[in-house]
C-alpha cells in the first residue's frame, strides 16, 4: 500500500498527484478559488496481483477549508493504470462540494515517480450551482500540513 499511501498523503491528497507541471502563469495569476484539504477517510482495494498493480483502486474524502473555516468536502476515487519500478500512473475522478455554492468536478491521469514535484494539475470538468458550466484547471500543492487546491476557471 505504499503507493496508495503516497498518493493519498498528497492527493487529491493524496490522489490526486501527478507529474504535470502547474500552469506557467499559476504563480502570477490569483486563483479563482483556493481551499486547503484535510484528510477525513480513505480506503484501498487490492485487486488482481497482491500489492500495487493495475486495477487497484483507492479513494478518500477530505474536509475543505478557507481561512480556517470549513467550507465543504471532497470525494475522490483513483484506479491504478500502470506500475513500473520507477513510477505509477492512475486515473482519478473527484468532486468538491462547497456548502451553499455547488459542486466542482475534476479528473485526470496522474503519474508519480521519485522525481515528481510537490504539485500537479487536474482538469476541472464542470460544476453545479454557482459553478455551473465551469471548466479549467485545479493545481494541487502538496505540503507538510494540509494540501492546497488552487482552481483556475476559463
Amino acid at each position: 500500500m505504499k503507493i496508495a499511501r503516497r498518493a493519498m498523503a498528497g492527493t487529491l491528497a493524496a490522489a490526486t498527484c501527478w507529474a504535470m507541471p502547474a500552469p506557467a502563469d499559476a504563480g502570477e495569476v490569483a486563483p479563482d478559488l483556493q481551499v486547503t484539504a484535510k484528510p477525513w477517510t480513505e480506503y484501498f482495494v487490492d485487486n488482481g496481483p497482491r500489492g500495487e498493480s493495475p486495477g487497484d483502486t483507492f479513494g478518500f474524502t477530505e474536509k475543505l477549508f478557507q481561512r480556517g473555516e470549513r467550507v465543504g468536502r471532497d470525494a475522490v476515487e483513483c484506479t491504478i493504470k500502470r506500475v513500473t519500478r520507477q513510477s505509477f500512473t492512475m486515473q482519478c475522478v473527484g468532486t468538491l462540494t462547497l456548502r451553499g455554492r455547488g459542486q466542482i468536478t475534476i479528473q485526470g491521469a496522474i503519474t508519480f515517480s521519485e522525481t515528481s514535484g510537490d504539485s500537479f494539475s487536474l482538469a476541472v470538468t464542470g460544476g453545479t450551482g454557482e459553478f455551473r458550466g465551469v471548466n479549467g484547471e485545479m493545481v494541487v500543492v502538496e505540503r507538510d500540513g494540509p494540501d492546497r487546491y488552487l482552481l483556475y476557471f476559463d
